[in-house]
């Protein structure tokens, strides 16, 4: 009974040698080969799974940090470390316990169980040598310490004539053995610690470029939304004519009307032109040319009904946006330069000319689109019209 009371530490050892060296092994193919996440109690060590935005690789790296400083405490003798390995121990049984009381009893909880009991475990055993006094051994003294034994029991080197062997020799070449295993466990936990801060570093560096990645492609969409919500509500507010501007447009001369007539038959000359035209209602798309709609690598139909400024590249929908305040606020505008997207994304720089019209009776936009090659426009193709 004696015996087993004195080597009882080599289980707290062994046992957090065993998680150190199992969940620092978890961690890499978690990080580098996208293994799985199981099983879960690699996560439930610490309480901190409870809170709400924690990812699993935080919490395996909190029970690294957590794990591998309770078993350096317990490397280290003294009664002072041997007291300070209780914060961590308490940490990982509240994080177990907490675990199985929020959970019924089933059978795949058994590796739950089997933890909070080798836990409470090394709790007594820890208390047990604190109490006695004794300082918490390790297995490079418990060497050491029979390898003295073992001297003592010769007494003085003339003793024994079988044995030819100085105390001196032996204690000369102890220490140095010992000071090379301790340098070496040493050396060992400081490269963990380094590696795991590295890794800590690193996921924090991919984490945030996550986040700015989400946060910009959001911000974008958003952006777009609001920018083609404002035309809409624009081109709306334009026609709300006053019943005295529709009094006003009535004493137009029967002249002017006639050759707005002639200027308004869109549908038709959208038929028969070659040229890049589009005739847009409330942002919509009801009448487009079919070489313009082949520009773009669509067909006529595919087109309809679509919002126009879904094939206005997003670096220039600022421009667009801009053309149209402008036009609210009174200014006599009638061209802004922009680019489209054609089908497959490629970007087409365009100079429209746009031109209010009437469509089935309601106010609409005649874009006339002016192909832009080497800063100049060249009209692709010309109009004979």
């Amino acid at each position: 009974m004696t015996k087993l009371r004195n080597q009882a530490w080599l289980f707290s050892n062994c046992l957090f040698i065993f998680f150190s060296l199992y969940l620092f092994v978890k961690f890499i193919f978690i990080l580098f080969f996208s293994a799985a996440y199981e099983p879960r109690f690699m996560f439930e060590f610490t309480p901190c799974y409870l809170l709400t935005g924690v990812t699993n690789i935080q919490l395996l790296v909190l029970t690294l940090v957590v794990m591998v400083s309770d078993l350096y405490l317990h490397l280290q003798s003294g009664r002072r470390r041997l007291l300070f390995s209780f914060i961590p121990t308490a940490i990982m049984l509240s994080g177990i316990g907490t675990s199985i009381m929020t959970n019924q009893m089933d059978l795949t909880y058994a590796y739950h169980y089997a933890i909070f009991g080798s836990l409470l475990l090394v709790v007594l055993i820890d208390y047990n040598y604190v109490l006695s006094g004794e300082k918490y051994p390790t297995g490079l003294r418990k060497k050491e310490q029979s390898k003295s034994k073992a001297i003592e029991s010769y007494g003085t080197h003339f003793l024994s004539k079988k044995y030819d062997v100085s105390y001196q020799d032996l204690t000369h070449v102890l220490p140095a053995t010992t000071s090379e295993l301790k340098e070496l466990t040493d050396g060992f936990l400081q490269k963990m610690e380094a590696v795991l801060e590295r890794l800590e570093r690193k996921t924090e560096r991919i984490e945030a470029l996550e986040h700015i990645i989400e946060d910009g492609q959001k911000n974008r969409i958003d952006h777009e939304k609001l920018f083609t919500d404002r035309i809409l509500y624009n081109l709306e507010t334009l026609e709300k004519i006053p019943p005295h501007d529709i009094n006003l447009e009535r004493s137009v001369s029967a002249e002017n009307k006639r050759n707005d007539n002639k200027k308004m038959q869109h549908p038709s000359i959208v038929n028969q032109t070659n040229d890049f035209v589009v005739i847009v209602k409330r942002g919509r798309i009801k009448e487009i040319s079919s070489s313009f709609a082949e520009l773009l690598g669509y067909r006529q139909s595919e087109l309809l009904e679509k919002n126009f400024f879904m094939f206005v590249s997003p670096r220039t929908l600022e421009d667009a946006r801009k053309f149209y305040v402008d036009r609210l606020k009174g200014a006599s505008l009638n061209s802004f330069r922009t680019s489209l997207l054609s089908r497959g994304q490629q970007e087409l720089l365009v100079n429209i000319t746009v031109t209010p019209t009437i469509y089935n009776g309601d106010t609409a936009e005649f874009l006339h689109i002016f192909i832009i090659q080497d800063n100049s426009l060249s009209m692709i193709p010309m109009s004979n019209d």
